[in-house]
């Protein structure tokens, strides 16, 4: 079972991912945040194999510095990026930090 890990500012956002990850076979939404330092601060906790994050969630630190800040003290976690933000410098700019995907 794969321990998932939604990471958003809306709430509604949260329990829309949460319901559909849910609803497949072998994946476990095992809790929500709603920003990039209780993201982080949450995986320092453990039992998190995959995060699905969206690259804005204020206040606080942007989700390319949380990706960044996982990949780099978590390698094993695997980062999702849902955003709204379909610019190519985002894009590059999450995979080069630690993203496996990026979903706009």
């Amino acid at each position: 079972m794969y321990k998932v890990l939604v990471a958003d500012d809306h709430a509604i956002v949260r329990a829309g991912i949460s319901y559909l990850v849910n609803q497949q076979a072998g994946f476990e939404v095992v809790d929500e945040t709603a920003s990039g330092t209780d993201t982080y601060m949450r995986i320092e906790r453990g039992d998190i194999d995959i995060v699905i994050m969206d690259l804005s969630m204020p206040p606080g630190e942007s989700g390319l510095i949380t990706t960044e800040r996982i990949h780099d003290k978590f390698p094993d976690v695997k980062i999702i990026i849902l955003s709204m933000h379909e610019d190519q410098e985002y894009i590059n700019k999450a995979m080069h930090n630690g993203a496996m995907s990026y979903i706009w």
